[in-house]
């Protein structure tokens, strides 16, 4: 009774924060907009932000996002991933065209600058390549996933490389984050959007959860100048699967990244053995330092 009275007072607070954003976009969130003031993206961070807190999302969210325009490539286990990255970081995601014919939801992807990429169709990747690259150079970060779908977050699946070309073209920053949410009984159930499932009844699912824990961790940013795609993508590859779990990297001194930590928490160290992308260090004092 208690997580059915929750899901239906959460998802009267949902329904009342979409509808005040459809006056929020219209008045300021033109179509087609080249650059987002610095207004614009936080109005958008805001409104994400304050959907994980009606869900009671709780973050623990580790490092920060480099100052810099920069290409963020993440691990994929959830929709929510959006708003959770959205709620630490500003700037534009990539995602799949058949989610902008979404009623609602599209109609906001397209007000909020989502860019889109058409999989399957002729120069799909191209086109997302050039809108990527002059997102970048426009100064405005760029986040995907390169899996290119979702998993259930015990592991990460291989990395396509083909989009990282527009951080080479461009000579951008590729900052790796790992998401995760754990429970107490390790990884959640619930909160992986996986194959069939359908939006609506698994926001649902998640609206009856007492809280949800939701971990985010920005490392250290890749140097893209003068780098193959097939490179950086797998050194951001071995960089979120070893801080979403040492294990997962038998032989961690191969992995092509500086020594480096996230916070103090020791888990997140990686080694450097030669060659591959260098890591920069980034602005903030907390985020991950490089030795």
């Amino acid at each position: 009774m208690i997580a059915r009275l929750r899901q239906i007072w959460r998802a009267g607070r949902i329904v009342v924060h979409i509808l005040a954003a459809f006056p929020l976009a219209i008045l300021f969130l033109p179509l087609k907009q080249k650059r987002h003031s610095a207004f614009q993206q936080r109005l958008i961070a805001w409104w994400l932000a304050d959907l994980c807190r009606i869900m009671h999302v709780r973050m623990c969210i580790r490092g920060k996002p480099v100052s810099e325009p920069a290409l963020l490539v993440a691990n994929h286990i959830s929709w929510l991933d959006i708003p959770l990255l959205a709620s630490a970081w500003q700037g534009r995601f990539l995602s799949k065209a058949d989610v902008a014919e979404w009623p609602v939801i599209g109609w906001l992807l397209r007000r909020t600058g989502t860019l889109l990429i058409r999989r399957g169709a002729r120069r799909g990747a191209e086109q997302a390549i050039d809108d990527i690259s002059r997102t970048l150079q426009n100064s405005e970060s760029v986040c995907l996933f390169p899996e290119g779908t979702t998993t259930n977050g015990d592991r990460v699946l291989r990395f396509h490389p083909r989009l990282f070309q527009a951080a080479c073209r461009t000579a951008a920053l590729v900052q790796p984050v790992m998401l995760r949410y754990p429970e107490a009984a390790g990884l959640s159930a619930t909160v992986p959007f996986i194959g069939d499932d359908e939006f609506v009844s698994h926001l649902l699912q998640l609206l009856r959860q007492p809280e949800i824990e939701a971990e985010l961790v920005f490392l250290p940013a890749l140097d893209a100048a003068g780098q193959l795609p097939d490179h950086l993508a797998d050194a951001a590859h071995a960089m979120i699967s070893w801080a979403l779990n040492p294990r997962l990297v038998s032989k961690p001194a191969e992995l092509p990244i500086i020594t480096g930590s996230t916070g103090s928490d020791p888990r997140y160290h990686a080694v450097y053995t030669g060659n591959g992308p260098t890591l920069r260090q980034p602005a903030h004092a907390d985020t991950p330092a490089l030795n």
